[in-house]
């Protein structure tokens, strides 16, 4: 499931990658698309994943 996750923003990554480096579209445009695209495919579980992964690395160094 976390690889599906990781693909699809990937995915989605590369669709905006290319405008908003070159600075082809307007940021205040593109960024709450991508946002919005990224929630849809799941990005806040598997940063709560890797918040929890990190908070457990923390806690046992």
């Amino acid at each position: 499931m976390k690889e599906d996750i990781i693909a699809a923003a990937t995915a989605i990554y590369s669709n905006y990658a290319a405008d908003l480096i070159t600075g082809i579209s307007d940021p205040d445009v593109i960024i709450p698309k991508m946002k919005l695209e990224l929630e849809q495919a799941g990005i806040d579980e598997l940063l709560e994943d890797v918040r929890s992964e990190f908070e457990k690395h923390l806690a046992n160094s």
